[in-house]
């Protein structure tokens, strides 16, 4: 398993998403596995895993933790399954994971009990509201939760090195003034790191059933980025906004906690309807024809296949190399080819 002493340097923006990933390994499964994706999806986005060695073995052997995770007996689970390879709730559920932990920090400010910890739960939930940038921008509504928990933890951890209490609100025009400290310079030092004793997140029994969201009831037909085999030229995944490791606290005011409604948890997938009560005399139905299962999986497969070169090209596409984008294609059409001649 990756350290994080063997995260390459030029990449060590990565590092807190990887800590995180490492704290809910056993608490939230899923969760970890997002983190180690969004990762892996920004290592990809700097290009640097073409031209340095280092940081092209470390992407590959992330992406076999990432490939080993999907086949852990956590991630195996159909509940599971269902949240991170459909697109929509597997967003919903790590939005709705990041929304309790920043509502948990808010409240202790609302009740004016912020302590570090306080601090570093803030920060901790804009983590999780960064695994959203690995479908798509984060709303409006998640950028002014990420603005309000970035403007508090900075403030917090400024009153408590100045001696201060860090529950007493600061006048608005002291707070323009010295609320101007980066992530690296304040939030993200070293006495700020995350402890797993301190940080509290939100519980996910294995024995209870994992609550999906709703889906629409036609879902469209996507899916998280294939995991490739591994291979030199195999490592593109899909294009993701650039990491945003050191935002600075630069606010004209301090912002105003969000509005609640503004986010609110999908709702769980209604349960199927019970069929109608039979007739007392029910027609007798039509006989069953049996199915070829031998011949329906070899085309499953194959189609599945396809697919993954496919979408490797299409990755390489997303970084201007066409050698591979054309090889990984030719390599889609000889596997179609021959199962269509057999």
């Amino acid at each position: 398993m990756l350290t994080l002493m063997s995260v390459p340097g030029s990449v060590s923006f990565v590092k807190t998403t990887l800590l995180r990933a490492a704290e809910l390994e056993q608490k939230d499964p899923i969760i970890a596995y997002f983190c180690k994706l969004y990762a892996v999806q920004q290592v990809l986005a700097t290009k640097l895993h073409q031209s340095d060695e280092q940081v092209k073995q470390f992407a590959t052997d992330l992406l076999g933790e990432i490939e080993t995770a999907k086949e852990s007996e956590a991630l195996s689970k159909p509940e599971a399954l269902e949240i991170i390879s459909n697109d929509e709730v597997g967003k919903a559920y790590a939005t709705n994971f990041a929304s309790s932990i920043f509502e948990r920090a808010a409240k202790a400010v609302d009740e004016r009990r912020a302590t570090k910890a306080t601090a570093q739960t803030f920060l901790a939930a804009v983590n999780f509201f960064d695994l959203q940038q690995i479908w798509e921008e984060p709303d409006e509504a998640v950028k002014q939760q990420i603005k309000y928990a970035k403007f508090q933890a900075a403030r917090i951890l400024r009153a408590l090195k100045e001696g201060r209490d860090p529950t007493q609100e600061e006048p608005q025009n002291q707070v323009e003034d010295q609320v101007e400290a980066k992530l690296e310079d304040g939030p993200q030092d070293e006495d700020s790191e995350p402890a797993d004793s301190e940080l509290q997140l939100p519980e996910t029994p294995a024995e209870n059933p994992i609550s999906l969201p709703s889906t629409p009831a036609t879902p469209p037909d996507v899916s998280l980025p294939a995991i490739p085999d591994a291979q030199p030229n195999d490592l593109g995944l899909p294009r993701t906004p650039g990491a945003t490791p050191s935002v600075p606290f630069d606010y004209d005011a301090p912002p105003k906690k969000p509005d609640q409604t503004d986010f609110t948890q999908p709702q769980q997938a209604a349960r199927s309807q019970a069929p109608a009560a039979p007739s007392a005399h029910p027609s007798k139905p039509a006989k069953h024809k049996a199915i070829n299962m031998k011949s329906v999986m070899a085309e499953a497969a194959t189609t599945t296949s396809a697919q993954k070169h496919a979408k490797y090209a299409i990755s390489a596409l997303n970084y201007d190399d066409i050698d591979t984008a054309v090889a990984e294609l030719t390599k889609a059409l000889e596997i179609l080819r021959h199962f269509k001649a057999q």
